[in-house]
């Protein structure tokens, strides 16, 4: 019977991505009325996936799970669905996952290596119906205001024609020679250039600028 490989803990630090290669780990697949997100996912259709869970699917209940820089990303969703949706209820709770990584080395005599690493995680779950006991280390949100609701839809319009990101140009171009000075004469407001020697030497295009293209 052949013995297993030989394993190593070690610091991600120790590994010699030259001598390592990691092994690939197999994503938890999401059950029936839950969003995994990730960090380099689309927000918006995380949200839409589960909205149409509310409304298409008549689910009472959706979770909402990340884990790492993707916790940011869960809690953008869950916001987005709760001033969606209205009437949803968030409990929302953290800890933290002991997770390992396994690296196998590219010379069969070498011993594979474990980098053990802690990882923060959320589960957010957003429900028509209050819960009547939480879990523990949770939080609970009640459902937001009409009020609210159509704060984040006025806010939704504004942002979705592009006013509130760039007002300068809503607003048009800005008009010429609004920075001060006239640039056609080379002057500025603090008088012309050409009247402020530098050193007792004249500055020009001729004396800043050699021929091969470097400046003396």
């Amino acid at each position: 019977m052949p013995t297993a490989p030989a394993t190593t803990t070690v610091s991600r630090r120790e590994i010699d991505t030259k001598q390592y290669r990691p092994v690939k780990r197999e994503r938890e697949q999401p059950r029936e009325g839950e969003v995994h997100v990730s960090n380099a996912g689309d927000v918006g259709l995380y949200a839409l996936q589960a909205v149409e869970s509310f409304n298409k699917d008549l689910r009472d209940e959706v979770v909402i799970r990340g884990s790492g820089f993707a916790v940011a990303v869960a809690i953008t969703v869950a916001e987005l669905i709760r001033h969606t949706v209205p009437g949803i209820h968030k409990v929302m709770t953290t800890g933290v996952a002991e997770l390992t990584d396994t690296y196998v080395p590219n010379n069969e005599s070498d011993p594979q290596l474990a980098v053990n690493r802690r990882v923060p995680y959320i589960v957010i779950t957003l429900s028509k119906k209050k819960q009547e006991e939480l879990p523990p280390f949770s939080g609970y949100a009640a459902p937001p205001s009409e009020e609210d609701m159509k704060a984040s839809v006025q806010l939704a319009n504004v942002q979705r024609l592009g006013g509130s990101r760039n007002p300068r140009r809503a607003s048009g171009r800005r008009p010429q020679g609004s920075r001060g000075g006239n640039r056609n004469d080379g002057n500025r407001n603090d008088g012309n250039r050409n009247d402020a020697p530098r050193n007792d030497r004249q500055t020009t295009y001729t004396d800043n600028y050699a021929g091969d293209g470097s400046s003396q």
